[in-house]
């Protein structure tokens, strides 16, 4: 896909729009889809090239866009009288301040994840192509969804950005979940290791100042309360305000008299601290400043490593569910010479020159092996391009039918968002594709001509009208599959099978594979709320062998 692409939400604003200085839209090209996208720029008057500038990254609310947000965040949110129809296509005049200010549309409303968060790093890039700009003061700041992505993405960048500003933020997801609601325990694990709160030691050296009303019908206040406790516990710099009486709408408040963009201006970046600690629960994100996780012993709990540089010549190490790790020390604040010694979890790993300026201990594994962008769970194949493929083969009509409604349901981004997933049946799919794109692959070996080429290389595979999981052959009269592996047509992509027997099974496939492991096997009688019901489920070893 390539091309300026008319985007739902996109209309070029009216008002006070400047070549130069003041607001603006740029266009840049995604790295994510090849696809043209907008993003709204503040440039000061003052601006010139003989000196950095410092740029603060703000992100949208949900159903907000590019060109509200940047409205908002300098304290020029609907004015009276104003609709938020009217808001998103009318800049009036803004205030002066001496920083860049980029607010990416992130493809409408996707939580900031995948497409959205590949187009917050390519507005980032985007800018600092065409503007001096300061890599010591770049700082993130948003609003509800907005504040989730400025934790999130800090979180899995931190040596990115100076300081942050989250307002009325979601942080745990399950505050949301009724009293009554049932979850799975590889459910409960994924949101437990994706949970922002679980990864706030990232934020270390990130200063953070959050905003929240008390009385948010929204989200919650407990979401700041309990993040910002949390962050505290962790020795990080971080502030709160909380206003009273105060609902959803605290970023008038807060961003309200540039009282956020001015409260960056204090901060620089830590560029090369002599402690790192990280954790993550992919190796998308594998690690900050000089330290780099290389493989995750057990998913999907979250890795976790703290390097210490004592006397300059020292790298004491500790990890926690880290099979291997490399040091960049071109990065590091380490005394060049002879006598580097490291230590891992206690035992002494390296003493002596080391063999360049990166090092690496552990095994990461060799052959087909996990890494990142193909390391599962299902959902991971969603993170990056993917292709939905509905099969046409065979004279049950309804299942045809049901795995090709599946497909574009499942290509529907929802109201506010705002990407075109491709959809195809298996008869259109061609040698590009399968090299451009993770498949997703809706019905079974006799419907789904990709099915049928791939499914005897899966480790969990339809047999007939059942399913093989390793060596068991778990049988019955309505069996679903969902499961996730490297294409065998192509190692370099995922290829996601949502699969059943019936249109029930391939239903239930089709809706329930967000927070799935590896693979799941089911059948019309399992309840996806009681993992008890299901026929099986897991994760396959790093080195994508069942186990």
């Amino acid at each position: 896909m390539s091309g300026r692409i008319d985007r739902k939400f996109c209309a070029q604003p009216k008002g006070t729009v400047a070549e130069r200085g003041g607001p603006m839209i740029r266009w840049h090209c995604s790295s994510f889809d090849g696809s043209d996208q907008p993003y709204a720029l503040y440039v000061p008057a003052s601006y010139d090239t003989s000196r950095p500038w410092p740029l603060v990254i703000s992100l949208h609310g949900y159903s907000s866009d590019h060109i509200q947000n940047l409205r908002r965040v300098m304290g020029k949110g609907a004015g009276e009288g104003e609709s938020e129809a009217e808001c998103k296509t009318v800049f009036p005049s803004l205030p002066d301040i001496d920083m860049l200010i980029a607010s990416p549309y992130g493809f409408g409303s996707l939580w900031y994840e995948g497409a959205a968060e590949t187009e917050v790093l390519d507005v980032i890039a985007d800018v600092r192509a065409h503007y001096n700009i300061d890599p010591d003061r770049i700082y993130l700041t948003g609003l509800s969804m907005g504040g989730y992505g400025t934790i999130k993405l800090a979180s899995r960048h931190p040596d990115l950005f100076a300081a942050i500003a989250p307002v009325c933020p979601p942080t745990d997801f399950r505050f949301f979940e009724t009293d009554n609601c049932r979850s799975t325990s590889f459910g409960e694990d994924l949101q437990v290791a994706y949970c922002v709160v679980n990864t706030a030691a990232n934020l270390k050296y990130v200063p953070a100042k959050f905003f929240h009303g008390d009385a948010d019908p929204v989200v919650p206040v407990k979401h700041s309360r309990v993040m910002v406790k949390r962050m505290k516990e962790l020795g990080c710099k971080v502030e709160y305000v909380e206003f009273p009486g105060v609902q959803h709408n605290a970023w008038t408040p807060a961003y309200a008299d540039l009282s956020v963009l001015r409260w960056f201006e204090q901060f620089k970046r830590v560029e090369q601290p002599s402690q790192v600690v990280y954790s993550t629960p992919s190796l998308r994100w594998p690690g900050a400043y000089w330290v780099r996780i290389r493989q995750i012993e057990n998913r999907p709990h979250l890795a976790a490593i703290k390097a210490i540089i004592e006397d300059g010549r020292t790298i004491n190490v500790s990890t926690s569910n880290v099979s291997s790790f490399s040091l960049r020390l071109d990065l590091a604040p380490v005394i060049a010479g002879d006598n580097l010694a490291v230590l891992w979890n206690g035992l002494e790993v390296l003493r002596g020159r080391p063999d360049g300026m990166q090092v690496s201990f552990g095994v990461t594994g060799s052959g087909l092996v996990k890494k990142a962008g193909l390391e599962g769970p299902i959902n991971d194949a969603f993170r990056d391009r993917y292709l939905l493929v509905y099969g046409t083969h065979g004279t049950d009509t309804e299942l045809l039918t049901t795995a090709r409604e599946a497909a574009e349901k499942a290509a529907d981004p929802g109201e506010w968002g705002d990407i075109e997933i491709p959809v195809k049946p298996d008869a259109e799919v061609t040698d590009d594709d399968i090299q451009i794109y993770n498949l997703v692959l809706f019905g079974n070996p006799q419907t789904n001509r990709l099915i049928s080429l791939v499914n005897d290389e899966l480790p969990v595979r339809f047999e007939g009208s059942w399913v093989r999981s390793g060596r068991r052959l778990l049988t019955g009269d309505d069996m679903g599959l969902m499961v996730v592996y490297p294409n065998p047509m192509n190692r370099n992509r995922y290829v996601v099978v949502l699969g059943g027997s019936s249109p029930e099974t391939l239903r239930m496939a089709a809706s329930n594979h967000g927070l799935a492991p590896d693979y799941v096997v089911f059948d019309s009688e399992s309840d996806f709320s009681n993992e008890r019901t299901l026929r099986d489920w897991g994760y396959f070893g790093n080195d994508w062998e069942h186990r």
